[in-house]
């Protein structure tokens, strides 16, 4: 992954974590709010999800080609 991605991906990650810590912060707003929380969780999931495969993909094609890691 180049640095640019992996700023931008941790920047979404930051983002939907700060989110989901403001909203379950108030009891009121969570439970008002449990759907959207529900959503964040499943976006950050995906963000995670997204970052492991990538590091998979990483991972399998340093193992066929050890130049190919030095490159990204």
């Amino acid at each position: 992954m180049t640095s640019c991605v992996r700023l931008l991906i941790a920047g979404i990650r930051n983002f939907v974590v700060g989110v989901t810590v403001k909203v379950a912060s108030d009891e009121v707003a969570m439970r008002k709010e449990k759907t959207y929380l529900n959503k964040l969780n499943l976006a950050l999931i995906q963000v995670h999800i997204y970052i492991y495969i990538q590091l998979a993909y990483l991972a399998d094609a340093a193992i066929e080609d050890p130049e190919a890691r030095m490159a990204t």
